[in-house]
């Protein structure tokens, strides 16, 4: 982050070794963060960095990281593919509204449907200025974010329990039945089970 409080995002995760044939089109990632056409290895576009965007806005909402209770297998990859999401549009916490929908735009299973890298930047830079303006909408659910969760403990990341099969370092992401057996077409959104800690605060606490 800069001093004008411009941020960028350095570090995908996408790299391959430098002793990968180059020529082969095999996949490297973190898999809670690669986007579902990517999984099944087509490029990297700016779509897919947008959706790497939004599981970081779900990391940053629930203060979990994505996937965290689950196994980052075949069978998560999968469930990627057909539309699974860190976070369900269910949520019970008080989070603006906003946000979650920009980041269910971002996580759009379609990568024509999700926000373009510009459209991210406008929203988040008007929620930004925005933010602390009760008469905007994004500042209304802000205060009423914090206000619902005053009573909430402080949250405490330690009490963040992974999965023993979870990695979240880049490694070759190899699922080539799954590339041959998912399809856009057929695919169907799964509920998931992630919950949001109770424990989530947002504003604070000392003031």
């Amino acid at each position: 982050m800069s001093d004008t409080y411009n941020s960028w995002i350095t570090d995908f995760g996408l790299c391959k070794p430098i002793t990968a044939n180059h020529a082969e089109k095999v996949v490297y990632g973190v898999l809670p963060y690669v986007a579902p056409e990517v999984v099944k290895g087509g490029e990297h576009t700016e779509a897919s960095d947008v959706y790497f965007f939004g599981i970081i806005m779900s990391e940053l909402l629930s203060g979990y990281p994505p996937y965290h209770n689950v196994a980052h297998d075949s069978d998560l990859a999968l469930r990627i593919c057909q539309g699974l999401k860190p976070i369900s549009s269910e949520i019970r916490r008080g989070i603006p509204q906003l946000l979650l929908d920009l980041m269910n735009r971002c996580l759009h299973i379609d990568s024509l449907e999700r926000q373009s890298s510009a459209q991210v930047q406008n929203s988040v830079y008007y929620y930004l200025i925005n933010c602390a303006d009760t008469s905007t909408e994004i500042g209304k659910q802000i205060d009423a974010a914090i206000n619902s969760n005053i009573s909430y403990p402080k949250y405490d990341p330690t009490t963040c329990t992974k999965h023993p099969s979870t990695c979240y370092t880049s490694r070759r992401l190899d699922y080539k039945d799954l590339r041959n057996s998912v399809s856009l077409a057929s695919l169907a959104t799964m509920k998931n089970e992630f919950v949001i800690p109770d424990d989530l605060t947002f504003g604070d606490e000392t003031q």
